[in-house]
C-alpha cells in the first residue's frame, strides 16, 4: 500500500487541497511520509479525511465530502473518487495495461488490508468512524458469521491498552526484530505470566440467557466458542468452563504461566489472528488482560508500568510487526508526543527497521517535533500551509533535514522561526544592532550599547570583541531583513534565497566602498 495522491476540494477548511507523494515513494527508503506545518494548518485533518474515506469504503457508504484518491496496492494503481453532492464513490484499478471499473461488491479486494490510526489525544473527530467499525465487529461476534476464523477488522484505532495483547501475540517471533527492539527500548525480556478475564457481553442479559436455557459461553458460537472449548480441554490454563457448563457464570479466567505462553499462542493460526481474537473481545468490553513482563535485572512489571513513550512506541511498532507481509496504512498524529528527544531522533530509523523485510505498508505521520524530522529525507516531507486566499497547499521542502541539525531546521523553511534563541536574548541582539551605527555619535546610545553588550557577554555572546566592520555589516543586514519581513506583511521569515541574495548585494555594496 502506497498512497500516491489525495485531492480534497472542500474538507473542514481544507480548500482545493492536493497532496502528491509520488516523488517520495519509489526511493531506497521505505514508504514513510511526514507532514509538518503550523498549528491549524490542517495536518491532522488530512489524516482524518483518510480515516473517513477508507472507513466508509469498507462499510460500503459514501462520505459527505468530495475527494479523489490514488494509491498502489498489490500491483495495481487504484483510483477512488466521489463528486460533491453525496453521490456514490467510484473505484477503478489499472495494472498498467488496462483500466477496470470495480463493482461495489468487489471493493474490499482493492482496499488496504488495514488502516491503523494513532492519535496522542484521546478525543478526536475520527473516533466516531473507528467506533462504527467496532460496532460492526460486535455484530460479527454475535452472529459468528465469519467462517475464516479470527480476522482483524480493517479499521483499527491504536491504543496503548492494546499493548499487553500485542506483546503476548508477538511471543512466537520474539527472537526476530521486535524482541531485540523491546529489550533495547524498554528492557523487556519475556512474558512472565498473563491472566485474561473474559466478561459476559453486555447484550447477554439475565433475561436473554434464561429465555435461551443458559447457553454455554453466553450464546457465543463459531470460532470464539471453539477457542474457549480448546482452552478448557487442554486443562493447563485454569478452570475455564467447557461447552457443557450452562452459561450462568458472569466471567471466567484464562491463566497463562510463563512456560505455557508458547502453548497458548499455538492455539491460533498466526500472531495476527491471536491479536484479532483477543482485541475484538477487548474492544467490546469482554476482556481485560493482566500481562506481567520480565525485564533486565529480574524485575517484573506490567505494560502500564512502562513510561508513556515506551507504551506508545511498542504499541505502534508492535502492530506494524503483527501485520508484516500485509499492505496497510498507518496514520499517526503527533507520534512523538511522549518521546525523549533521543527517541524522536531514532523514530524514523525504528520505523524503517520494522519495515525492513519487504513490507508494503505506508506510514504517514503529522508532527511538530523537529527531532523527529531531522533524519527524514526531504522527499518524504510535506509542509502543509495556507497558500492563496482560502486555499491550503502541501509542498516538498527544498531543504533536506539531514545534515542541518535540529537548530538549523528551526530557522529553515521547515519551521520558519526567526531565531534559535529565546525571545529576550534575541531582543537584546536586535537592539544592539540598532545601536551600533548610532553609538559613535550619541553618548546615550553608546551607554545603552555597553549595558546590552555586557548582558550578552553574561549569556556567553562575545560580541564586544567582534570586528567593528563586521558588526556594522551584521547590523545593516539585520535591519534590511526586518524591512523585508515588514514589506511582506507577515511574521514568517523571508525565503532563504531572498536572504542569500540580500547578503550578496549588501556585501557588494560594502566591498565597492571599501567596507
Amino acid at each position: 500500500m502506497e498512497l500516491l495522491e489525495l485531492d480534497l476540494p472542500d474538507y473542514r477548511g481544507l480548500r482545493d487541497f492536493e497532496l502528491n507523494l509520488t516523488d517520495g515513494l519509489h526511493e531506497p527508503q521505505h514508504p514513510v511520509t511526514v507532514l509538518i506545518g503550523r498549528n491549524g494548518a490542517g495536518k491532522s485533518r488530512v489524516l482524518h479525511s483518510l480515516v473517513e474515506i477508507f472507513g466508509n469504503l469498507w462499510l460500503g457508504k459514501h462520505t459527505d465530502f468530495a475527494f479523489r484518491l490514488r494509491y498502489e496496492l498489490r500491483g495495481s494503481v487504484v483510483t477512488v473518487s466521489q463528486p460533491a453532492g453525496g453521490r456514490a464513490a467510484s473505484v477503478t484499478a489499472s495494472d498498467g495495461s488496462r483500466e477496470l471499473r470495480v463493482r461495489k461488491a468487489d471493493w474490499p479486494r482493492y482496499l488496504p488490508d488495514h488502516l491503523f490510526g494513532y492519535q496522542a489525544i484521546y478525543a478526536s473527530r475520527w473516533d466516531s468512524m473507528f467506533q462504527q467499525h467496532v460496532a460492526s465487529d460486535a455484530e460479527t461476534l454475535r452472529a459468528e458469521d465469519n467462517p475464516a476464523g479470527f480476522q482483524l477488522r480493517p479499521l483499527v484505532q491504536s491504543r496503548v491498552d492494546q499493548l499487553p495483547l500485542i506483546l503476548l501475540a508477538l511471543v512466537p517471533q520474539w527472537a526476530e526484530k521486535f524482541g531485540p527492539f523491546a529489550a533495547e527500548t524498554a528492557g523487556v525480556q519475556r512474558i512472565a505470566s498473563a491472566e485474561l478475564v473474559i466478561q459476559r457481553p453486555g447484550w447477554a442479559t439475565q433475561r436473554h440467557l434464561r429465555d435461551r436455557q443458559w447457553p454455554p459461553y453466553w450464546g457465543l458460537s463459531g470460532a470464539t466458542a471453539e477457542l474457549f472449548e480448546r482452552i478448557a480441554s487442554i486443562g493447563r490454563f485454569g478452570p475455564v468452563p467447557d461447552g457443557a457448563v450452562p452459561g450462568r457464570y458472569t466471567s471466567f479466567r484464562i491463566s497463562i504461566a510463563g512456560q505455557d505462553v508458547d502453548a497458548f499462542c499455538s492455539l491460533f493460526e498466526s500472531d495476527l489472528s491471536m491479536f484479532a481474537a483477543l482485541e475484538r473481545l477487548q474492544s467490546l468490553g469482554m476482556l481485560t488482560a493482566d500481562v506481567q513482563l520480565s525485564t533486565r535485572g529480574g524485575a517484573v512489571l506490567s505494560p502500564a508500568d512502562l513510561s508513556a513513550g515506551e507504551q506508545q512506541l511498542l504499541t505502534v511498532l508492535g502492530l506494524l510487526r503483527l501485520q508484516r507481509g500485509g499492505e496497510s496504512l498507518f496514520l499517526l498524529d503527533e507520534p512523538a508526543a511522549h518521546f525523549h528527544p533521543g527517541w524522536s531522533q531514532r523514530w524514523y530509523e525504528s520505523v524503517r527497521e520494522m519495515l525492513d523485510d519487504g513490507q508494503r505498508s505506508h506510514f504517514i505521520a503529522a508532527t511538530h517535533d523537529p527531532t523527529l524530522v531531522v533524519n527524514v529525507p526531504r522527499e518524504q516531507i510535506r509542509i502543509v500551509r495556507s497558500a492563496s486566499v482560502g486555499r491550503t497547499a502541501a509542498h516538498t521542502p527544498e531543504t533536506d533535514p539531514r545534515g542541518h541539525g535540529i537548530g538549523g531546521l528551526l530557522t529553515s523553511e521547515l519551521y520558519g522561526l526567526e531565531t534559535q534563541l529565546n525571545q529576550q536574548t534575541q531582543q537584546l541582539i536586535d537592539r544592539q544592532y540598532e545601536l551600533l551605527p548610532l553609538a559613535e555619535q550619541d553618548v546615550d546610545a553608546r551607554a545603552e550599547l555597553e549595558r546590552i553588550t555586557s548582558a550578552l557577554e553574561g549569556f556567553g555572546f562575545a560580541t564586544a570583541r567582534r570586528d567593528h566592520t563586521v558588526a556594522l555589516f551584521l547590523a545593516e543586514l539585520a535591519r534590511r531583513r526586518r524591512d523585508l519581513i515588514e514589506v511582506a506583511g507577515s511574521d514568517t521569515p523571508p525565503d532563504p534565497h531572498e536572504v542569500a541574495e540580500m547578503v550578496r548585494l549588501l556585501f557588494n555594496e560594502r566591498f565597492s566602498r571599501g567596507l
